[in-house]
Formats: structure tokens, sequence, C-alpha cells
């Protein structure tokens, strides 16, 4: 499942999250192992869901450090303070229009006796005198029309001071250049970053769950957040005759567990274990611990069962084994669901045998090969089989 997980990121998700955060796919870029780390710390669900709430809050936090840098900072502000110009200066020369009208039409009037002038020379004057004076006038044809406009710029407040507009349009581009060069900063998001932006992870991967212990086993359950592994623990309380759960479990646990406690009892006594003196005087407690986390379904029926037997005889069950299981009231053990998930869960806890009943054999045709490897399935129909294996 992280596989199917990992893949569908790569081609998906990732895309469609840099892309809604502003990011270009060849800004960001994910490590294997950092997908690994998100989908067995962060994302064990069965869907892609939260998987994906994952690497948008990554994709967002890596937008925010862009954006949030000083040199960015600084050049947003230089932006933003040379478009104002630029307005500023735009709207400076589209101000004097009106006088430029009148100046244009003072300066076409002047032109105008200038060229009546030369008109009247040339009939008098010889060709030497004639182009000397076409020069005179050409110049003092350039002379009033820059007075003229000089005498407009002058009028017009601060325009003396106000830079080319060209140079602001060159400094504008240089720095949205600049920023854009800021921005398309690259990311490798490795475990580290991944554990920064995320926060510590909901699920420990050191954390393995073992059954060294006499009173207690190993089970596969199915969550909201996928498949889990289930540490059962019983205790038995001299005093007098009692039954007892704890652990935040759901009313069809609850019933799993009186009919593991039923089954015991007669099997106990059936094999000469315990006499029934032994359950006059003892309490016996179930519990499973994380006690926060409500838990229900029938699937636990032959862990419990497991634990109160290795209760009873003070043996431990053998290392690297886990099971699922409900469990009939005549020892029958009773397909359960949820197969594939849990089998990933027990090759995270380092699980080696599982066992199943035997009517979940079809589904493991479901669970890739990737999954499979590695593990041994142990398929069987009767309690009694169950305790062949783990004893």
């Amino acid at each position: 499942i992280d596989q199917e997980k990992m893949e569908i990121a790569k081609k998906y998700l990732i895309p469609k999250t840099l892309s809604k955060n502003g990011l270009k796919k060849t800004q960001v870029k994910f490590d294997k192992s950092t997908l690994n780390l998100i989908a067995q710390s962060y994302a064990r669900e069965s869907g892609v869901r939260h998987f994906e709430k994952c690497l948008d809050k990554i994709a967002r936090k890596i937008a925010m450090d862009l954006v949030s840098q000083p040199e960015a900072v600084e050049l947003e502000a230089r932006i933003q303070d040379l478009e104002a110009k630029l307005k500023s200066s735009a709207e400076g020369e589209m101000a004097p229009t009106e006088q430029q009208e009148e100046v244009q039409e003072q300066v076409e009037v002047q032109v105008e006796a200038l060229q009546t002038q030369q008109e009247s020379l040339q009939e008098t004057q010889q060709d030497v005198l004639q182009e000397a004076q076409q020069d005179v006038l050409q110049e003092a044809q350039q002379d009033v029309l820059q007075e003229a406009q000089q005498d407009v710029l002058k009028d017009q407040p601060g325009m003396e001071d106000q830079p080319n507009q060209m140079e602001l349009q060159q400094e504008l581009l240089a720095a949205q250049k600049e920023l854009k060069s800021v921005l398309g900063k690259s990311y490798t998001v490795d475990q580290e970053a991944a554990k920064k932006y995320l926060g510590t992870p909901p699920f420990d991967e050191e954390d393995i769950k073992t059954a060294s212990v006499a009173g207690t086993a190993i089970g596969l359950a199915w969550t909201s957040m996928g498949g889990d592994t289930l540490l059962i623990e019983t205790a038995a309380i001299p005093g007098k005759e009692g039954f007892s759960l704890t652990g935040q479990l759901g009313d069809v646990m609850k019933e799993s567990a009186a009919i593991a406690m039923s089954w015991v009892r007669s099997h106990a006594l059936e094999k000469g274990i315990k006499d029934s003196g032994w359950f006059d005087s003892n309490t016996i407690h179930i519990h499973v611990p994380e006690g926060a986390t409500p838990k229900d379904g029938p699937s636990a029926g032959i862990t419990m069962t497991t634990a109160l037997v290795s209760l009873l005889t003070g043996k431990p069950m053998k290392a690297a084994t886990a099971m699922t299981g409900e469990l009939s009231l005549t020892g029958r053990v009773l397909p359960i669901g949820g197969l594939r998930e849990k089998t990933v869960a027990a090759k995270r806890n380092k699980i080696k045998h599982i066992i199943i009943p035997k009517a979940n054999l079809r589904d493991l045709e479901d669970i890739p090969e990737i999954v499979k490897k590695g593990l041994t399935f142990h398929p069987v129909s009767r309690m009694d089989e169950v305790l062949d294996l783990v004893f």
C-alpha cells in the first residue's frame, strides 16, 4: 500500500500540490525516503487524502519560506517603489498637454515668420548668402522649439527632478528579474525537512510491539488510519472471581472478550491447566493499551484467547508472530476483513508469521507480492490449531 501511495504521489499529488501553491515541478524535489516516511509515520490510512494534506502542508511552508526571505522582501519593496515612480512620471508627462498645444502654436507662428523672411531673402541674395541664411533659419527654428519646450517643463513643479521614464522601466525589469531568481530557489525535501514542516510523527516506527511476557499476545487490527498491530495484555488478581476490561473497547470487542474468557475457562478445565477453584479466587483483567484510542471489531477474538492461555500456562507466545481472527464459542476461527491493511501493519512491526482464518486464504491474492515477501501465512480453522502454532 505504501508503494502505491508513493507512485500516486509522484504522478498526481506532488504536481497538483506544487501548482496549487505557486511552485514549479522542477523547484521542489521529494526524496523517495521522504515519501516513505510520510506514508509510514504520518499517513497510514488506506487512502491518500491525508497523504495529500501532508504534501500540501510542506508545499505551503516552502512557498512561505521563499517569499519571507529578506532579499525577496527587499526586492518587493523596491519594485513597488519603482512602479509608483513610473506611474507618477507618466502622469507628469501627460499633465501639461494644453500648455504644450499653446506653445506649439506660438512656435508655428514664429517659424512661419522666419520662412517668410527666407523667401524674401532668396529673391535678392546670391546663392552663397542663400545657403548661409538656410542654416541660420534651421538653427533659429530649433532654438525657438527648445526654448518653448523648456519653458513648459519649468512651469511643472518637480519636473526637472524626475528621472527618465526609460531608466525607471529598465530598473523595474531588472528588479523583477532578480526577484524571480530569488523565488526560483530549488528545494530538496529530505526526511529532516519533512519532520520540520510536519512536526513530530504521530506513529513511532521505533515502537515495535512484542509479546515477550506471559499473558500477552500480538493481534492485527483495522482502524480508520489503516492496519495496526494490537498488544493484548492480561493479568490475574487473586481474591475473588471476576472479569474486567479496559482500553476503551467497543461493544463488539467486549463480546469477543467474553467469548474468549468462556472458551479459555472450558479449555483450561478440560486440559487440567487450572481447576475451577482457581477461577473462583481470581479476577481476570484484559487490557488493550493506548486507551485514548477507541477500539472495536471481532477480529481480536483469537488474540485475546491466546493471551489468556499464555497467562494460565505461564508461557509467552513465539516471537515475531501475530494473528487475526474471530472466535466462536465452540472454538471455530471465523473470517475477518481488512487483511491487506493488517498485513502491511504486520510487516511494519517486523512480524514474520501471521495466523489467519482459513476462509481468508482467497484474500491473499489481493496483497502485492512486495508486501507478502518475507512473511509466512498460517491458515487455521480451529482455536486449538492457533495454540499449537504459538506455543
